[in-house]
């Protein structure tokens, strides 16, 4: 499958949310937000969605408290689904959604693709959808409620039959993430989300400062680990501040 990569702004926050006991913990850090648009002859899939349109302006509003650990920094232009008709590609043209998990800086416009089925794990919809945002969750009750055409997942997953998509189910940063082995033109690539959220982070087995539990996290990351083994794949960490300088392996290119 043809891949390219979307840059859709970011954040900035403590360079704990790597690893609390990594060497540069308590250093300020930016941290991109990717999203990226999978092409078949059959379907147009895309892995993550990025921020909601509601982040360009006023964060605050609409992540709660934690607009007061994560300094957001997006603009019109880095918006998802104005960077896809920039390339000749319409929301309603999606076919297939797949969110690592359910956090505003990852399914913030999943309610922008009206004809997509999301394919998101049982369990982190559940999660998601009992949160509380007083509470400074980082799950946005109003981006779950306004989408409707779930797929939900409990465990691993070949999306389309033949091997092209496989869903790989890694637990630990929230009940539900996952992360998403996909054949592109170059070869395999394990798109990991937040689990891990940087490479030293798996290097090292340091835990981030975002853990839901540490012991799932710690076995998914075993999880890639084989993966990567068994598909001969590479591992693609969207939000490592340096994916910015080489996402050009993934460049948009434009729709004829």
């Amino acid at each position: 499958m043809k891949v390219d990569s979307f840059y859709c702004g970011g954040e900035w926050t403590d360079f704990a949310f790597f690893g609390v006991q990594h060497p540069q913990a308590g250093t300020r850090v930016y941290i991109p937000y990717f999203a990226f648009l999978f092409r078949s002859a059959e379907r147009l899939l895309l892995f993550e969605t990025g921020p909601n349109a509601h982040l360009v302006d006023n964060p605050a509003a609409w992540i709660g408290q934690s607009a007061e650990l994560y300094e957001v920094e997006v603009d019109e232009s880095q918006l998802l689904v104005n960077q896809l008709r920039e390339i000749g590609v319409s929301p309603d043209q999606i076919t297939d959604v797949v969110v690592s998990h359910l956090h505003y800086d990852h399914a913030g416009s999943i309610t922008s693709f009206p004809a997509a089925t999301i394919h998101v794990q049982r369990a982190e919809y559940d999660a998601a959808s009992h949160a509380d945002p007083a509470a400074g969750s980082d799950y946005v009750r109003a981006e779950i409620d306004g989408a409707v055409r779930w797929n939900f997942l409990d465990g691993d997953a070949d999306l389309f039959g033949d091997g092209t998509c496989l869903v790989l189910s890694t637990p630990g940063h929230t009940p539900g993430h996952q992360s998403l082995i996909v054949q592109v033109e170059s070869g395999a690539a394990i798109f990991v989300g937040d689990a891990p959220p940087y490479p030293a982070t798996l290097a090292d087995r340091v835990l981030p400062s975002v853990v839901w539990n540490a012991g799932l996290e710690f076995a998914s990351w075993q999880r890639i680990a084989e993966a990567a083994v068994q598909h001969s794949a590479a591992l693609v960490f969207p939000h490592d501040p340096s994916f910015r300088e080489t996402m050009d392996f993934f460049a948009p290119t434009q729709t004829a």
